[in-house]
């Protein structure tokens, strides 16, 4: 264990090395002009302590966050760049983020602009294009340009999608894209937004190869640069929230959680999609446990379809349905279970048609294994199940979920590595299932906490603060 630590911060200091270079000398060099909206943060902000200008600003700042901003028909005085790194050839469930993001800043009124810098082996494949068509249906202004192996200056295709008009805010999500947003800030004078949705985890660091160490150590360090770049965080549970202000430095006012949500308009109890895909699928009236997602290794598929045999021993009619977009693999979990293979049904199915076969099931599944990090995830399936009334067994370690899950009484809270505990949380979920309340409680929770919708001004809001706290005035605008 000592030797992988002392190998960690070798990596750390040689990442240190490259990375911080060129971006601490210039940074250095623009410290007079630039000290309140460029790298380097007064020494009053990193502290903790406040001047009686930032205290000021803070107390405006909290005051605009608290307000509800109505959109006007007002003007845009310029343009919120939305920048993303690997944007589009992520996972689903990522991809998805970054779609409703967008989504939410133009119904703020926002005039944005989605930059995505992605692999230059990937710029000319079909599966890109498809996905370039897929971001412009949330964000018209989509440009996608090469990945840049240096950064001593904005790239020449960031500048091209901007075009000739004022940058208002940059908004960056994977640390990848930091250096590339701070760039854009100084040019700009703009206020940049660090769209927050995980970390790298030291004790992830520890149990990988020698390679993906050296990677994930240079991914911790890019974050240290995110948290030094931005002026406001976007993060997705409170717990990480707390990481940001402990690990990184950040202050606790300039963070805003926005939980992973979903369009709890379509996600919703169908009864008319019940009945037809229960009948579509043969399930009459069974027990019905859906897995929707990727079969990843933390999702514990294979513990997942072991707890639904646990399940069957008390109901012989439950089944599992599973929802996935990598079916071998999901296959294979299922396969290795112990649950009878009559007793799945394993679908690939488009996220459009996702809604109609949730509305078809009881109970929804969220086994997410606890390890390093989870405590500050946000799955999306979580808004997904809860939108559709269904009461929820999850992980003891899944972000803020877990807690609500305890305090709401939505389900029960299952170790997918315990299984001598399985037979009592059983009987806990089958009389959740029982109540008949639940279903509605379910959906009082997704609508009140987890409504894409609330997003809208949210969003509006902190983008106007980090306004406010840069530039001395509100001067974004929504039209």
């Amino acid at each position: 264990m000592e030797d992988d630590r002392q190998t960690v911060n070798a990596h750390l200091r040689r990442a240190r090395d490259i990375v911080s270079g060129p971006i601490v000398r210039a940074a250095r060099s623009d410290v007079g002009a630039h000290r309140n909206h460029g790298f380097w943060r007064p020494s009053a902000e990193r502290t903790g302590g406040q001047s009686p200008q930032t205290g000021a600003i803070v107390e405006q700042t909290q005051r605009a966050l608290s307000d509800q901003i109505s959109v006007s028909a007002r003007s845009v005085s310029g343009v919120v760049v939305y920048l993303l790194y690997s944007g589009l050839v992520q996972h689903a469930g990522e991809r998805l983020c970054h779609l409703n993001r967008l989504w939410a800043l133009d119904k703020a009124g926002l005039n944005c602009c989605a930059v995505t810098m992605e692999p230059r082996s990937v710029l000319q494949s079909p599966e890109l294009a498809a996905r370039i068509e897929e971001a412009k249906r949330a964000s018209p202004r989509t440009d996608v340009i090469p990945q840049e192996r240096h950064f001593s200056r904005v790239p020449p295709g960031l500048l091209r999608a901007v075009g000739h008009q004022r940058v208002a805010a940059v908004v960056f999500t994977q640390s990848q894209a930091a250096v590339a947003a701070w760039r854009l800030k100084r040019q700009f004078a703009a206020p940049a937004v660090w769209d927050c949705r995980g970390f790298v985890h030291e004790r992830a660091i520890l149990s990988r190869t020698v390679m993906q160490k050296a990677k994930d150590a240079l991914g911790a360090f890019s974050e240290a640069i995110a948290a030094r770049v931005a002026d406001h965080a976007f993060c997705v549970c409170d717990a990480m929230r707390g990481e940001l202000v402990s690990r990184l430095g950040m202050k606790r006012e300039t963070i805003s959680v926005l939980h992973n949500s979903t369009d709890t308009s379509r996600f919703r109890p169908d009864a008319a999609a019940r009945q037809a895909v229960r009948s579509e699928l043969g399930l009459g009236d069974q027990l019905v446990f859906v897995f929707s997602g990727a079969a990843l290794p933390w999702h514990c598929l294979r513990e997942t379809a072991d707890f639904v045999a646990q399940v069957r021993s008390c109901r012989a009619d439950a089944h599992l349905l599973v929802l996935s977009t990598d079916l071998p693999r999901a296959r294979s979990e299922v396969g290795q279970s112990r649950l009878d293979p009559a007793a799945a049904t394993l679908l690939s199915v488009s996220y459009l048609e996702v809604p109609r076969y949730l509305a078809a099931a009881d109970c929804g599944l969220l086994l997410i294994a606890p390890t390093p990090g989870k405590d500050t995830c946000s799955p999306m399936k979580f808004s997904e199940y809860l939108a559709v009334g269904l009461p929820l067994v999850i992980g003891p370690v899944v972000g803020d979920y877990t807690r609500w899950v305890k305090e709401e009484g939505l389900g029960v809270v299952c170790d997918p590595y315990r299984p001598e505990e399985w037979p009592h949380r059983v009987q806990e979920l089958l009389a959740a299932i029982a109540d008949s309340g639940i279903t509605e409680r379910c959906r009082r929770i997704a609508r009140e906490r987890l409504d894409l919708a609330s997003h809208v001004s949210l969003i509006a809001n902190a983008l106007r603060s980090a306004r406010c706290r840069t530039t001395g005035g509100n001067e974004l605008r929504s039209h």
